[in-house]
């Protein structure tokens, strides 16, 4: 990592891959709160769900041919990371944090969720486009995004983790949210998850709302 390293500050594994045929692929990272250990037991108790971090969408796709795709860039990333001087990282125990019980106690009397998914399983040919960060400058991965925003016309769904929006920023993420704020306009079905939308990127928001004549 760093200034001479593969990565600037981060590497946030979203992927992996099984026997070279089929990978898991998650809208979180591998971190206990992008992705709690919740027995199956607890699954309706919301002091326990709703204690335990993010809950993220996967998909557990079978397709050798993507599943070589993905396979290929993280052994190369392995590789280049070793040509920089890297070494394995070691995987560190598991950090406990108290909780104070006040806040354990306001968390049970939310409700249970309505509803617990199963599993959808999907056998039909699915058309999908890989994208991989980082990338040259953001440029392959933001303007495929984009292309996609841009074009839906009836339904726009969008997830991520926080979109910060610091004064004077150019780039592909003004763009993004540029291009979301504009199809909100045009479009009845639009929904966006965030962790956090964070001080700034609020004010941005609520002055978008305001300029486009919906209040909050």
């Amino acid at each position: 990592m760093g200034s001479s390293g593969l990565v600037a500050s981060a590497y946030h594994i979203k992927v992996t891959v099984r026997d070279g045929k089929s990978f898991w692929l998650s809208s979180g990272n591998w971190k206990g709160s992008s992705q709690p250990l919740i027995k199956s037991a607890d699954r309706m108790n919301p002091s326990k769900t709703n204690a335990a971090g993010n809950r993220e969408w996967h998909v557990v796709v079978d397709n050798e041919r993507l599943a070589a795709f993905f396979r290929n860039h993280i052994l190369a990333d392995f590789a280049e990371s070793r040509n920089l001087g890297g070494t394995p990282e070691a995987v560190g125990e598991e950090i406990l944090i108290d909780v104070p019980v006040a806040m354990l106690e306001a968390i049970t009397l939310e409700g249970p969720p309505a509803e617990v998914l199963e599993p959808r399983e999907v056998d039909r040919r699915v058309r999908v486009k890989p994208l991989l960060t980082p990338d040259d400058a953001g440029a392959v991965y933001g303007e495929a995004v984009l292309e996609l925003i841009r074009s839906a016309t009836r339904q726009l769904v969008f997830q991520n983790q926080y979109i910060k929006i610091k004064s004077g920023m150019t780039g592909y993420l003004s763009e993004l949210v540029d291009a979301l704020v504009e199809r909100s306009r045009e479009i009845d079905d639009l929904r966006i998850i965030l962790r956090s939308d964070g001080k700034e990127s609020g004010q941005r928001q609520r002055a978008e709302a305001a300029r486009s004549g919906r209040g909050s």
